[in-house]
């Protein structure tokens, strides 16, 4: 595995979802990673304000190299809007874990942005 792997983790979750995985990979010299995580992670910004922050990230850490993402739920929302907004043809494969591409019901009781947005 020569393409570095961005991982991308889901509402009210953190970069320690991964670790098991990272620290799996890295014993077997198999890759390199990064671990993006939003700071407002309570539907407090716009999903597509988090994936301006994700380009952010990508350009200062991953640079111009191509790379896969791995994302959990809510963040495969957001690598989409990065995807389609920002990646220049850098990610070369995106995994979605139980994302709600079809948008969620639980949204409907949301009053903020970023869970508004995940309405079907």
């Amino acid at each position: 595995m020569r393409y570095p792997i961005l991982f991308i983790h889901g509402f009210c979750g953190s970069v320690h979802e991964y670790e098991p995985i990272v620290c799996y990979l890295k014993m077997r010299g198999c890759v390199t990673s990064y671990e993006f995580s939003y700071e407002k992670k309570f539907g407090q910004v716009s999903l597509r304000e988090i994936a301006q922050q994700l380009n952010q990230f990508v350009r200062e850490r991953v640079g111009e190299d191509e790379f896969d993402i791995v994302a959990l739920s809510q963040g495969g929302i957001i690598a989409r809007y990065y995807i389609g907004a920002y990646s220049d043809k850098k990610v070369r494969r995106c995994i979605t874990i139980c994302t709600p591409h079809g948008g969620s019901l639980l949204a409907y009781v949301g009053i903020l942005p970023g869970i508004k947005e995940l309405q079907p």
